[in-house]
């Protein structure tokens, strides 16, 4: 057995003959916390970053830290100045995903409105950059939920309503025509596997050989 030290420590694998001198696994402190990861996965460390839009902005205000971009179509006027905090999570969310949505990104954005409230129409847009498993953008789909624990929805449905648009991706894509902040996620279907994750394996031993 290791201790959860010994788990985080690259000389634990090593010394089993793990190779972290070719594109197979890393192992970084601050990403996949603490643990090994294969190399392809490109997972990048979480972050957060707060903005505050002065009211009747139009200008796009980018959260480059975090990879989003907002732009307020109408300005949020009537409320005064607005304070986002923008925090993105690399890690693949729990939640139901809907209609043809059959796999989720590892990575999410969760907004929050730190001071003011929204009284206009925004747009917003995701970086991609570093997002494994997108193969079709025309089967890609933005995802929005008001909180961890509600199913996720495809943001061109009700309540929101949104319209996307594809044109930079795989870059970026962006929602036009939100009027609200949540939690924001990236859904494919079959053909973008995002990637796929492993949901069990086992092994026997047999007369000839390994059975997985």
């Amino acid at each position: 057995g290791k201790t959860t030290a010994e788990m985080k420590t690259e000389a634990t694998f090593t010394d089993a003959g793990w190779d972290f001198s070719t594109p197979i696994w890393k192992i970084e402190s601050d990403k996949n916390d603490g643990y090994p990861y294969l190399f392809w996965q490109i997972l990048e460390s979480s972050g957060s970053e707060e903005v505050t839009i002065p009211a009747s902005n139009t200008d796009p205000h980018n959260f480059a830290s975090v990879g989003v971009t907002i732009e307020f179509q109408d300005g949020n006027a009537n409320t005064g100045d607005l304070t986002l905090q923008i925090t993105r999570t690399d890690e693949k969310p729990d939640g139901a995903l809907p209609g043809a949505v059959q796999n989720i990104s590892p990575r999410y954005w969760t907004v929050t409105v730190t001071n003011g409230s929204v009284d206009g129409s925004y747009d917003i847009t995701l970086d991609l950059t570093g997002i494994p498993g997108i193969e079709n953008c025309g089967t890609l789909y933005v995802l929005k939920r008001e909180n961890d624990g509600d199913p996720w929805i495809d943001v061109t449905q009700p309540p929101y309503n949104g319209t996307i648009d594809r044109t930079n991706c795989p870059n970026s894509i962006t929602v036009t025509g939100l009027t609200s902040f949540s939690e924001f996620g990236i859904g494919g279907e079959s053909d973008n596997p995002l990637p796929v994750e492993l949901a069990g394996f086992s092994g026997i031993s047999t007369k000839a050989g390994v059975e997985l």
